[in-house]
């Protein structure tokens, strides 16, 4: 099975981290059901951002999305539920 057969959704939600957790939320529970796999086999969670990120995965600036100083691992840590987050 393909990823692509899984899920592709872009996300273009601006200055709204809370609704684009909701939306990153949906998309990981669906690829883990449809792939049927469990949380605790997953290693890691990389989320691609097209901003300046500090060693810490902070946001420091992504300028086509209005964000400036975000701690998206933080932001997304409810999401993956102890998942170790890389940005």
């Amino acid at each position: 099975m393909r990823l692509d057969d899984v899920f592709t959704q872009r996300i273009e939600k601006k200055n709204d981290t809370g609704i684009i957790s909701e939306m990153l939320r949906d998309s990981f529970n669906h690829a883990i059901k449809k792939l049927k796999i469990h949380t605790k086999d997953i290693i890691e969670v990389a989320v691609a951002v097209p901003a300046t990120v500090d060693i810490k995965g902070m946001i420091i600036h992504a300028p086509n999305l209005g964000w400036k100083n975000i701690d998206l691992a933080k932001e997304f840590k409810d999401v993956f539920e102890g998942i170790p987050i890389n940005i």
